[in-house]
């Protein structure tokens, strides 16, 4: 992957659907500080983690999909390259949002927090290029980014008894939910692998 490859995919995606969320997500710690030691901690480290994946749904947008597609680049180069650009931006907010919490929340346990915000942070890409390579959408971070926000809502709908966002005590142990978590990563690595193949490869 050369380094034009990312200059140009940064120069393509920097634009608001992908910079609003981020920084938006910067800041959510900084504004929710004195509440992280009241018992929101998790709650405001799974808000950073739905932002982001927001922003990291914008990946999936191929400004010159047209003139993309006939570059030396294979697509599922095109698009790494696009969310790598994407896990830079967001990769470092993560940490900053976990390391304030771990900071300021005594309760909060910084391995699984770490895993289950990457499960809601997968989601996003996950959606966005499923939206990208399996519609007929013009703009696929709109419709992507409705329907990240949904899934995530959905897991914070689910039953205690089969919970991903919260542990409880009368719940599941605290290793089912890992599992859950890291099912849910695989999960959404698999359906982009699945979008990134080339139709057309054949």
């Amino acid at each position: 992957m050369s380094r034009t490859l990312l200059t140009g995919s940064w120069y393509a995606l920097a634009r608001p659907p992908l910079l609003v969320p981020a920084a938006l997500a910067a800041v959510l710690p900084v504004m929710a500080y004195r509440a992280l030691n009241d018992g929101y901690a998790t709650q405001v480290v799974l808000g950073v983690a739905v932002i982001l994946a927001c922003a990291l749904a914008a990946t999936a947008d191929d400004p010159a999909h047209e003139v993309a597609a006939a570059s030396p680049h294979p697509r599922a180069t095109r698009c790494a390259a696009r969310l790598l650009v994407g896990l830079a931006l967001a990769l470092p907010i993560a940490v900053f949002a976990l390391v304030i919490a771990d900071h300021q929340a005594v309760e909060i346990r910084l391995a699984g927090t770490a895993l289950q915000m990457a499960a809601f942070v997968a989601v996003g890409p996950a959606v966005g290029f499923g939206v990208w390579a399996w519609s007929d959408v013009n703009q696929a971070t709109h419709v992507a980014t409705v329907a990240v926000l949904s899934v995530c809502l959905g897991l914070w709908a689910i039953p205690h008894t089969l919970a991903v966002v919260s542990i409880q005590p009368w719940g599941p142990p605290w290793e089912a939910v890992l599992i859950r978590w890291g099912a849910l990563v695989l999960l959404a690595l698999a359906t982009i692998a699945a979008a990134w193949r080339d139709p057309l490869a054949r």
